[in-house]
């Protein structure tokens, strides 16, 4: 028969210690153990093990890693990336009658100030080109536009009238943008433009293209993706004029990569 309180229990006749402090004794030892709840099934061996935790955007980036800890090469190994930080131009290259302007961690190009004047940069890679059909490639950039009329840019992975994933904007318009055997486009909203604001097109190879602005989804497209199995850019970077006006835009960082 369970007994209805500790009252009847026998008491020690040589420990004063009470049934309270044992049980912040014994607590205390559980907290110091350094393999408390790692078991098969416990709560740290399962936190470990979930691919899905309830983390607060970025703190694991905040609280776990410190400045420079982490290469993108570790991140990955699967993966081939390409980052640009404009430290060099050796590579890339131009066409059209405007000018671009390089510095370590910025890009600024410019048209001249005449009718459907363009500026087109460009890099190649011949030994590993962008391949839209099987290796699920992802282009991102920061950049910011000086002007919200008579314009016309793009930028992205691939070729802007060819194979191409990346954004569009058309005066103040900004656009999800791939091309397949055509053009398609769809109006992404609520974007301050003249901001540096962050870009992401993500292939997943014959099946989606997801947009995203600033770390949010804005457009998913899912026909007539690129099949290029070799494109002939890397990078596509293409502004042009639609009135007698200098049209400028910066790049702060242009990323690429895809599967090996």
């Amino acid at each position: 028969m369970p007994l209805p309180n500790w009252g009847p229990l026998e008491k020690s006749q040589d420990d004063s210690e009470k049934i309270e402090e044992a049980i912040n004794r014994l607590i205390a030892a559980h907290n110091d153990n350094p393999d408390a709840h790692t078991g098969e099934g416990q709560s740290l061996q399962s936190h470990k093990a979930s691919e899905i935790i309830d983390h607060a955007v970025k703190s694991i980036i905040a609280d776990k890693i410190g400045e420079f800890e982490v290469k993108i090469s570790k991140l990955d190994w699967d993966k081939r990336y390409y980052r640009f930080d404009f430290v060099s131009m050796d590579g890339w290259k131009s066409d059209g009658g405007g000018a671009y302007f390089q510095a370590p961690g910025q890009l600024t190009m410019r048209s001249n100030n005449t009718l459907n004047s363009y500026m087109q940069l460009w890099t190649e890679n011949d030994e590993l080109p962008v391949q839209f059909s099987t290796k699920n490639p992802v282009f991102a950039t920061m950049m910011k536009v000086y002007q919200t009329t008579s314009q016309i840019i793009y930028f992205g992975a691939g070729m802007h009238n060819e194979n191409f994933i990346g954004f569009k904007i058309v005066n103040n318009t900004l656009y999800a943008c791939h091309y397949g055997t055509s053009e398609h486009l769809t109006e992404i909203t609520g974007i301050t433009l003249t901001n540096a604001n962050t870009y992401k097109a993500v292939l997943t190879s014959g099946s989606k293209i997801e947009f995203y602005v600033n770390d949010v989804l804005k457009a998913t497209h899912t026909t007539d993706l690129p099949t290029s199995e070799v494109a002939e850019y890397v990078f596509d970077l293409y502004i042009q004029t639609t009135a007698a006006a200098y049209k400028y835009m910066l790049f702060g960082f242009l990323v690429f990569y895809q599967d090996v």
